[in-house]
This record gives C-alpha cells, structure tokens and sequence, in this order.
C-alpha cells in the first residue's frame, strides 16, 4: 500500500469513528430527554466506547500494516512474529495480530532513518550531476566562442 492509499484510508476510517461516536451522542443525549433508565443511558455508553475502541483497533492495524510494507519494501528487518514478544499483540475486539505501539515506533523510526539515508545519497548524486552537467555547460560556451 502506498503512502496515498494508507491515508485516504485512515481519513476514511477515522471519519467513519467520528460518525459512529456523534450517532451515540445523539442517541445518549435523546434518551436523557425522554428520562430513560440509567441502565439503558449507561448502555449507550458502553456501545459507543466498544464501537470506539473497535474503530481504534483498525486504526492500528492498517498502521501496523502500513509499516510492515514500507519496511518490506526498504528490506528492513520486521520483528519476528511471536506473541511472547513485546513486538506483537492480538487485538481483543477483532482478534487481529498486530504490532504493538512501541514496536510500530522503533519500526517507522527505522524507516525514517533508512529514508533518509537514501535521501541523503541520491542528493550527493544530484549534485555531482549538476556539477558535472555546469563544467559540459561552461566548456561548451568556451568552445563556441
């Protein structure tokens, strides 16, 4: 997935939580108008901090996916699957495995630096190029003349 992809799908989903949770407040707020129970008030809440932390949890996975790729594709080393390890969880709402928050952070802080690095090489190559490309320009002005 590329870097357009992933955040017009993460604007898609956490779009789609501000939908869901502003539904919920219409409900919770309704049902305090027409004095329902607090049973059924508190029942609102809980379905609505369910629905959030679901949308969360797929927030988190299309990043954990996300970084896995853009890894992949810098052949960076990925943390070997294991979930003994503190790199890896299984998500509770979906079952989902998924990279833990520290390990997506040391995996995009690896990527960032491997960009970088990359970066930096291709901009020495750019400017030996220009150098080379401006003593071609300067020579060829000097054998015209």
């Amino acid at each position: 997935m590329n870097s357009a992809t992933y955040w017009w799908k993460l604007r898609g989903l956490q779009r789609k939580k501000g939908k869901i949770l502003a539904g919920y407040k219409r409900d919770r707020e309704q049902a305090e108008r027409d004095k329902k129970a607090r049973d059924e008030i508190e029942n609102i809440d809980h379905l609505a901090m369910f629905e959030s932390d679901v949308m969360d949890d797929e927030i988190e996975s299309l990043a954990s996916r996300y970084l896995i790729q853009s890894a992949q594709r810098l052949l960076l080393p990925i943390p070997i699957y294991s979930l003994d390890s503190d790199a890896w969880k299984k998500s509770e709402q979906t079952g989902r495995i998924r990279l833990t928050k520290s390990a997506m952070v040391r995996l995009r802080s690896e990527i960032r630096t491997e960009r970088k690095q990359r970066r930096e090489s291709a901009m020495l190559w750019i400017a030996a190029l220009t150098g080379v490309l401006g003593a071609l320009t300067g020579l060829l002005a000097v054998w015209k003349s």
